[in-house]
């Protein structure tokens, strides 16, 4: 090696001082990075907290309607039940007067007691 190449290369601490500085700057984009991240997780977390109460909110809703139907459903078989408990007395007692066919009689008491073991 000459002189002349000696006197143009970096000196060792030069090339240090250098790496040095490239890992600071490394350093500091890490850090910003992991702020970057932390903030993006912060906001992840809201948004799905967000987005629970929202499905929550109609989930509750749905159950809300869909108990009011039930209960619109069971007043229904109520009166229904009921208007065949009556229908089934005017029957007997129309059997027991014999004032209609004893066999039509049978037959639709028969009916309403299968209609009556289909229903819950």
């Amino acid at each position: 090696m000459s002189k002349e190449d000696l006197t143009t290369q970096p000196t060792i601490e030069t090339v240090l001082a250098r790496i040095n500085q490239i890992g600071e700057q490394i350093n500091g984009r890490m850090d910003t990075l992991a702020q970057e991240v932390t903030a993006l997780r912060q906001e992840l977390k809201e948004r799905i907290d967000a987005l629970r109460q929202e499905l929550n909110a109609r989930i509750d809703a749905l159950r809300q309607e869909l108990r009011g139907r039930i209960d619109v459903l069971d007043e229904r078989t109520k009166r229904m039940l009921d208007e065949l408990d009556s229908i089934k007395r005017r029957l007997q007692i129309m059997a027991g007067n014999e004032l209609e066919s004893g066999e039509l009689v049978a037959r639709l008491l028969d009916r309403i007691e299968r209609v009556e073991a289909k229903v819950p």
